[in-house]
């Protein structure tokens, strides 16, 4: 059986509307609660800067695999809350392949 390398999906944020954004957080713990979603490894950092601009707040979450992370974006839960999550931060994310073994 092979096994695939974690995925981490890593977003860089800014809240940009607090009360929206507090909705999104309740919404997406219980979106988590459910079963679905990875584990945070990193929530809510400040990102330091070591060469051009300084990243805004990071979050890393670590998946099974990146296929795992795409499918929990993609899933019908979590995209029922990416219209608020839009409204509220200013953000950008990505999924990278972990080192495999």
């Amino acid at each position: 059986m092979e096994h695939l390398p974690a995925g981490f999906m890593i977003i860089e944020y800014e809240v940009t509307d607090p009360a929206g954004y507090q909705e999104y957080l309740k919404a997406s713990a219980a979106v988590r609660a459910s079963g679905l979603g990875g584990t945070f490894l990193v929530r809510g950092a400040p990102g330091i800067g070591l060469s051009g601009p300084a990243p805004k707040t990071i979050a890393i979450i670590q998946f099974p695999s990146v296929a795992d992370a795409i499918a929990f974006d993609a899933s019908p839960e979590y995209s029922a809350l990416k219209a608020n999550r839009d409204r509220s931060i200013q953000w950008r994310s990505f999924v990278v392949e972990g080192v495999p073994g």
